[in-house]
């Protein structure tokens, strides 16, 4: 029971943050484009949403469920 439980948890939590990502990609204009062009920034930028993207899915599966 515990373990499905955790196995749905883990499951939801890997969704959102993909689907956050995504988001994040396109509001901050992160492209292929940038990463060919500017591998650095896009670099720097995608660990900045990725961190974003932690700290919501964490927030909201660990402390607030």
């Amino acid at each position: 029971m515990l373990q499905s439980h955790l196995l749905e948890v883990q499951k939801n939590a890997k969704k959102e943050y993909k689907m956050l990502m995504k988001e994040l990609k396109i509001k901050d204009n992160i492209t292929e484009e940038l990463k060919e062009k500017d591998q650095m920034k896009w670099v720097g930028l995608m660990n900045n949403i990725s961190n974003i993207a932690d700290e919501i899915v964490i927030k909201k599966y660990v402390y607030e469920e």
